[in-house]
């Protein structure tokens, strides 16, 4: 939960920067923070769904974690 809250405050912080050096060092922390995200998500999957349908479940993740960056860049842009 940590992870979770710290990737948001920076976020937002991002959102509200006012200068670039502001900007980038919110983004690092960002990183930081989103760094542990991954694999909590993972493992919760893991945990979450039974030994059969584990692989469709890692399945969608990994559909969702390719399609994203795509999409965010090109809605966002």
């Amino acid at each position: 939960m940590e992870c979770v809250a710290l990737f948001s405050l920076t976020s937002a912080l991002c959102g509200l920067a006012t200068s670039l050096p502001m900007l980038i060092l919110c983004r690092v922390v960002q990183g930081i923070a989103g760094g542990g995200l991954q694999p909590i998500s993972q493992a919760i999957l893991l945990d979450t769904f039974p030994v059969e349908r584990r692989a469709a479940g890692m399945a969608v993740y990994g559909l969702a974690a390719l399609t994203a960056p795509v999409l965010g860049l090109t809605l966002g842009g």
